[in-house]
């Protein structure tokens, strides 16, 4: 088969052997073949290999197959006629020899002369067929191996096929799931945010941060009161401002660096 022309893969497929018998000899006319072998194994196989879906592959490899089945049966059954042939010529040229030993004894020259040509004919037409058988059983080996590739061909993508199924049952199961989860997280959102506020409400240092507003809105409010009181009543005075700076206080020996305490505890009272 490699020697048989290859044909271009852009030319069209066309269906050429519905009517295929065992009397027709498609692997010894070179362009029938050559266009069998580009219809059951085309090249454009090998990138749709990685461009088309599944189902799509599926289907041209399992035409490919029938195709091929359909050739190498129909090269089977053209073998064995030629087998039968070749077994009825072998009996009938070892008849017609035993009769021309039969003639030699008392017959013409000339008879005996044309039963040697005829079975030099038939013996010549005996070569020529066992020659054919010889070309069809390896075209038939061929077709057997390509047979068998296409058979590898479809096993693979039916595995491809059934993984990539498991796949997406798999993600579906995922998807599912997540949107379950999604949807359980939001009809409890209100809850837990209740839940978060009244924890932090609860919490250590939501109370310190409610004691020093307090602290800082009672020290504002002190000063706004006592510069009121001042303007109102100058004659009068304070007799001490607990917030204000005391040039006694400036001789205590105090420490540089303090450790910072960012406990949450809330001073005592």
């Amino acid at each position: 088969m490699g020697d048989l022309p290859k044909g271009e893969a852009s030319d069209p497929l066309v269906a050429r052997w519905g009517g295929l018998s065992h009397e027709e000899r498609i692997w010894v006319d070179g362009d029938s073949a050559a266009l069998f072998i580009r219809g059951g194994h085309h090249p454009d196989m090998a990138r749709e290999l990685y461009t088309s879906s599944s189902e799509v592959l599926l289907g041209k490899s399992a035409k490919s197959l029938l195709w091929g089945q359909h050739y190498a049966m129909a090269l089977m059954d053209r073998v064995c006629n030629a087998g039968r042939v070749i077994g009825n010529l072998s009996d009938h040229n070892a008849e017609l020899r035993r009769k021309i030993e039969e003639i030699r004894a008392g017959a013409a020259p000339e008879a005996m002369a044309a039963a040697e040509q005829r079975a030099s004919d038939l013996e010549a037409e005996a070569m020529h067929l066992r020659f054919e058988l010889k070309v069809a059983k390896e075209h038939n080996n061929g077709l057997q191996v390509h047979l068998k590739a296409a058979q590898a061909e479809v096993r693979l993508a039916k595995g491809e096929t059934l993984a990539l199924s498991q796949k997406l049952d798999e993600a579906r199961v995922e998807a599912r799931a997540a949107s379950k989860t999604l949807a359980d997280e939001i009809c409890q959102r209100p809850e837990k945010d209740r839940k978060l506020i009244e924890d932090y409400k609860k919490s250590k240092g939501f109370k310190l941060g409610l004691t020093r507003t307090g602290q800082v809105t009672y020290e504002y409010g002190y000063q706004i009161t006592l510069t009121r009181f001042r303007v109102r009543y100058p004659d009068l005075e304070v007799a001490e401002d607990p917030f204000a700076s005391f040039p006694e206080d400036l001789g205590i020996d105090m420490p540089e660096e303090v450790p910072f305490d960012d406990s949450a505890d809330v001073p005592e009272k």
